[in-house]
């Protein structure tokens, strides 16, 4: 959860006047001392010449990084942002207090410091380790952000070693002389705070910015397109429909079919609640964190914590087990249907967008085996129940559809993005919209929601590819992206038994009663 827990902002200090280069110059004039550690980490040592050849500025992504005095000075600096730099900085900037690591290097950081640099700006030497390696090691012990110092008076972009990695923080290097600097003002005040401000942003091509949003407004026109040709060639569609169940019902034995796919829906439906206590007995120390940050760092927090997390293992496990097994099947979804909800307010994730929408996916799952529950065994169906489920269960497919537009819409488009990445953006939005339409509406509710599972599966190898990452690298990277891993894999669970289960009578599909799947072909 780290990777997506973001740290709490400090308010910045009041405004004070903010010297500009003169005061930086003459500070650095006026505490100026020798490096602090030379590329191979000895803390005494002199700074390292200059590198032969500089890297130009123009190459690299610089920040401002302010350095606030007790005295009211504001230092200005430049920092070069890494190319695995994560977390994103507010436009006015993020405002931390300063911290050194003690361990100079930052490559081992030893538990007990954990406690005094949560949030905090965390000032590290380069050596000992590559950048990402520190710089995770860093963010993983509660850093806020993290400033390498370089062991040459140059600024230059860092990278990891394999493409695509991030680190959950912002990450920065700063000259050696501005190191020095920063070491001299923290032993003449004691506390300083930092606000580290990002570039200003990129501002795309008008032309392309306004073939960007034409393309968004034709998406309402491509979806019109799309109904009219599927009902002019429903004929077409119908004969293809019927050869494929023709062929389905002659070489596979339905029943036996539908009992597998439906311990497989119930199973994958139960699997994210099955790998998050594994996860939970496996770590308990490590899920203790968020335990605190939620309760606070007390003993009284502490007994809450250890509280949480046992009865959560509970509930997820014996939930998960009756309704594999089909025993107390109600108890079991209601169980789990608690614990689904509760789970984003324990956590301080009600902001977090991903995980409510695959949350509300699986409340619909559970939603479906309820209501199939009283229908098979009290002949008593619930309408209303299996329509709340069969809303639910497509949000997920309509957060990953409609994210991109969301993220135009709220920070604005990325030049980096081109008009192909858009198009395709559209596309899929488009195609989304449309099958979940139909599984809302109840009609064609089936197929729907049979081709929104294969896109589901898709989707999520290529969104949370958890196992091509190194877990002693960046843990808090992998326990997030395994954690949606298995989410959406029981969001899929619950498309799989509505595929099963069928839309319920609130639905145009079966308003004149319930469907069998064996009979769709005839009737639908």
């Amino acid at each position: 959860y780290s990777s997506m827990d973001e740290a709490r902002r400090v308010k910045p200090p009041p405004s004070r006047p903010r010297w500009r280069c003169a005061v930086a110059v003459a500070a650095a004039a006026l505490i100026h001392a020798p490096g602090v550690a030379s590329n191979e980490g000895s803390p005494t040592s002199p700074p390292a010449p200059p590198a032969a050849a500089a890297t130009s500025l123009a190459d690299v992504e610089t920040a401002t990084v302010e350095v606030h005095t007790p005295s009211g000075v504001t230092v200005q600096v430049l920092a070069a942002l890494a190319g695995f730099s994560g977390g994103d900085l507010p436009e006015e900037g993020l405002t931390r207090p300063l911290r050194f690591s003690q361990t100079i290097y930052g490559c081992h950081m030893l538990p007990e410091f954990k406690g005094r640099i949560v949030g905090s700006v965390l000032v590290a030497q380069r050596g000992k380790c590559r950048f990402y390696e520190k710089a995770s090691t860093l963010a993983g012990a509660g850093a806020g952000a993290v400033l390498i110092v370089n062991n040459a008076d140059t600024l230059i972009t860092m990278e990891a070693r394999i493409a695509g990695l991030v680190v959950s923080r912002p990450v920065a290097l700063v000259t050696n002389e501005t190191g020095a600097l920063l070491h001299r003002l923290e032993e003449r005040y004691g506390h300083l705070n930092v606000t580290i401000i990002p570039p200003a942003p990129d501002r795309a091509d008008v032309t392309v910015l306004v073939v960007h949003w034409a393309l968004w407004a034709s998406g309402p026109v491509l979806l019109l397109c799309t109904l009219r040709l599927a009902h002019a060639r429903r004929s077409a569609l119908s004969v293809y429909r019927d050869a494929l169940l023709d062929r389905l019902t002659r070489r596979v034995n339905t029943k036996r079919a539908y009992r597998r796919l439906e311990v497989l829906g119930r199973c994958l439906l139960v699997l994210t609640f099955v790998e998050d206590s594994a996860r939970v007995l496996l770590h308990w120390r490590f899920q203790m964190r968020f335990m605190l940050h939620a309760f606070g760092q007390t003993t009284v927090g502490t007994v809450v914590g250890h509280a949480v997390l046992a009865t959560s293992t509970v509930v997820q496990l014996t939930g998960s087990l009756l309704l594999v097994v089909r025993k107390w099947e109600e108890h079991a979804c209601l169980l789990l249907l608690v614990w689904a909800t509760i789970h984003p307010l324990l956590y301080r994730q009600v902001g977090n967008r991903q995980l409510l929408a695959t949350s509300a996916s699986i409340v619909g799952g559970l939603l479906l085996v309820l209501a199939e529950r009283s229908r098979t065994s009290w002949g008593e169906p619930m309408p209303r129940t299996q329509l709340a489920g069969r809303l639910l269960s497509t949000c997920v497919l309509l957060f990953h559809a409609f994210t991109p537009l969301w993220t135009d819409l709220w920070e604005g488009h990325s030049p980096s993005d081109s008009l192909a990445t858009t198009a395709a953006e559209v596309v899929i939005a488009v195609g989304a919209s449309l099958l979940c339409g139909l599984v809302m509406f109840g009609f064609k509710s089936r197929w729907s929601a049979a081709m929104l599972v294969l896109c589901l599966f898709v989707a999520d190898s290529v969104l949370n590819p958890f196992w091509t990452l190194e877990m002693t690298v960046h843990r808090d990277l992998v326990d997030a992206a395994q954690f949606f891993y298995f989410h959406t894999l029981s969001a899929a669970g619950a498309l799989l038994l509505l595929v099963l289960y069928g839309p319920g009578t609130a639905s145009i599909d079966e308003s004149a009663g319930p469907l069998p799947l064996v009979a769709v072909k005839a009737n639908e």
